[in-house]
């Protein structure tokens, strides 16, 4: 009797020791979750963990009618895994206001300026784009004139499946995290990065030089 219950005890040690180990090497490989949602979650929002400035993204402090707001990061072993989505609909003047910002914005050096691409094509609306399956990275803000809203979105080594958003908000160009064709045939290169610029035959990131404190 004594031996089976010791037997038993061995047993249960063993699997909770073995559920243990497997948690702790899912942990390692799919890493954290933090997920930041609500009417305020944008203005909590801070960004730290986003490979990029987000400059498609508005101030904090503009005024909306309404706003819908997801993030979504996973510190994977791999690579990080990120979303961010942001719909705001807004009074005419502002959403003028944003239009005219998103069309100014610019971003220079060595004698070259970027600035956002005007996409007509490949989104459900117009949109302005800074990254465009970049390092497998996306960003950019769909114009709903007749709602007087935008959509701001932020992809990074993501899947469809795992979307917070519908599918229709994706460009026609979007591909899962890792899949190996590319957006050349959508997207000439000097159009895929706002934040890239040509030093010899390579492009090169510069997210340093944008000025990042309304996100």
């Amino acid at each position: 009797m004594k031996k089976n219950i010791i037997m038993l005890l061995f047993v249960g040690i063993f699997c909770m020791q073995i559920t243990g180990c497997a948690m702790a090497a899912d942990e390692l490989i799919h890493g954290t979750e933090t997920v930041l949602q609500g009417s305020d979650g944008y203005r909590e929002f801070t960004g730290e963990d986003v490979h990029s400035p987000l400059i498609v993204f508005p101030d904090k402090e503009i005024e909306s009618i309404s706003e819908e707001f997801y993030y979504e990061f996973r510190d994977e072993i791999f690579s990080p895994v990120c979303q961010i989505y942001l719909k705001k609909e807004y009074n005419m003047d502002e959403f003028s206001k944003e239009i005219e910002r998103l069309a100014a914005e610019q971003l220079s050096y060595a004698g070259q300026t970027n600035q956002l691409y005007f996409d007509k094509d490949n989104f459900s609306s117009e949109a302005y784009v800074a990254l465009a399956d970049w390092s497998d990275r996306y960003e950019y803000a769909i114009i709903m004139e007749d709602a007087s809203t935008i959509l701001y979105v932020y992809l990074e080594n993501m899947t469809r499946d795992d979307l917070h958003m519908d599918e229709t908000y994706l460009p026609a160009y979007f591909q899962d995290n890792n899949q190996s064709e590319s957006t050349e045939e959508s997207m000439a290169a000097e159009h895929r990065s706002f934040y890239a610029f040509k030093i010899g035959s390579q492009y090169v990131d510069c997210m340093d030089l944008v000025n990042t404190e309304s996100v």
